[in-house]
């Protein structure tokens, strides 16, 4: 037996949302993207889904929204990668100077592409850690890790 119109109780769930996602702090929901992912936020925003949702016993809204992220890829002539990059601005140091560490990290990849056919996927990965260093492994890895995360996210419904 209904007892409400559930046009209303639509109606007035959409407003509740529209609501709560007319009043976000943008300021702050960019820096805890920033803080999370590594990666800022374009002003490319869009507003895809709102839900009422229990979390940890509690209710909560849960507001879906797509991002644009802005991937910069860069090649040589010969189609190899020379790094990866988001819109990030690059830290200390010239755009030269970070061009040149990339290029001294495709060398060292395609050197150990070369010998793939010879070598197995251990002895690879072992060797790709000692060419690269830890730090610029670790650097890829995070980037990865970030941006797994995000397409995750951004893929739960």
């Amino acid at each position: 037996m209904k007892i409400s119109n559930s046009d209303i109780i639509k109606n007035g769930e959409r407003d509740l949302i529209d609501s709560i996602t007319g009043d976000l702090d943008w300021e702050a929901i960019y820096k805890i993207f920033k803080e999370k992912h590594g990666l800022p936020l374009s002003d490319d925003v869009e507003f895809k889904n709102g839900d009422m949702v229990i979390h940890n016993g509690q209710i909560a809204y849960k507001l879906d929204f797509d991002v644009k992220v802005t991937l910069s890829v860069l090649s040589d002539r010969n189609g190899e990668c020379l790094g990866l990059s988001t819109s990030e601005v690059i830290p200390d140091g010239s755009e030269e100077e970070t061009l040149n560490v990339q290029v001294a990290e495709s060398e060292v990849l395609k050197d150990q592409v070369d010998e793939v056919e010879t070598q197995d996927i251990d002895e690879i990965g072992m060797s790709v850690e000692a060419g690269i260093g830890i730090e610029s492994k670790g650097n890829i890895e995070q980037m990865a890790s970030d941006i797994a995360d995000m397409i995750s996210d951004i893929n739960k419904d």
